[in-house]
């Protein structure tokens, strides 16, 4: 099956997030209330300028000399791969169907991916910082450069509001009584012109349903984390070819799904 031929079946779940109804017994779905637009018009700079994002329920940050177009690219991919993931499987209580749906989209739009293999994180008694063993896990594939960048990036999310459009939008599509699944990432231009992406997949169960749970410390009697990451490489030319049509599934609802994170001025 060609890539358009895959696309033109492919189903996206809507940018949501799951409230209470008034009378606190089932889950409806309602529309993100957060002002983000696109990641450069949040910030009122060029996206090439942009150097990290909330990309629906993962964190995304850019190594400096990645272009506009490429920054474009990775965020559409990764939007539209969790959005058909979200329409496939529940994300938080059906985790391994959900990240095989996730894998299948990007493999099928120029992404050379492999499978993720989640591992339990160990950890003697004492307390957890979620957002800090979310970056360990990367210290072994991630460069220099991508691992800073990304530091940078979730210890600016880290230090927002609650009311935050930013923070709210990651806290909405990543956790939900207390079941997590988010992925954080960080892309640079290789020596080669490819662009590849040192990726980080994450996924959780805890007692309470604090909505900013990735940045705070947590008992390890409390939480269970299940950790997996990969390198991934774009060919650039393949995803070209379905780029105009990504961004068209992808519709007015992009918009809400992205939101650019403040970081100080190089």
């Amino acid at each position: 099956m060609s890539a358009h031929a895959y696309l033109s079946q492919l189903q996206l779940a809507p940018v949501a997030a799951r409230a209470r109804t008034d009378d606190s017994t089932t889950d409806a779905l309602r529309s993100v209330a957060v002002t983000a637009k696109t990641a450069a018009d949040t910030v009122g700079i060029p996206l090439a300028d942009v150097r990290a994002a909330v990309d629906v329920g993962s964190v995304v940050s850019f190594v400096d000399g990645l272009d506009a177009q490429s920054k474009d690219d990775v965020l559409d991919s990764l939007q539209l791969a969790q959005r058909a993931a979200n329409a496939a499987a529940d994300r938080f209580a059906d985790v391994r169907n959900w990240y095989h749906q996730y894998l299948d989209v990007l493999s099928q739009i120029g992404w050379v991916t492999g499978q993720f293999a989640f591992l339990e994180r160990e950890q003697s008694e004492g307390d957890l910082r979620m957002d800090q063993a979310a970056l360990s896990v990367l210290m072994a594939i991630a460069t220099q450069n991508q691992l800073a960048i990304l530091k940078e990036a979730v210890a600016a999310l880290g230090s927002l509001a609650s009311s935050d459009g930013t923070i709210s939008l990651f806290a909405q599509m990543s956790a939900h009584e207390g079941l997590g699944n988010f992925q954080m990432g960080a892309a640079q231009r290789a020596g080669n012109g490819v662009v590849e992406l040192a990726m980080g997949a994450y996924h959780f169960r805890a007692v309470d349903s604090t909505d900013r749970i990735v940045f705070f410390k947590r008992t390890t009697r409390a939480l269970r984390l299940w950790t997996a990451a990969q390198r991934m490489t774009l060919n650039t030319a393949s995803y070209a070819e379905n780029r105009a049509q990504i961004r068209q599934m992808l519709g007015e609802e992009r918009q809400r799904a992205i939101a650019a994170i403040r970081l100080k001025p190089l």
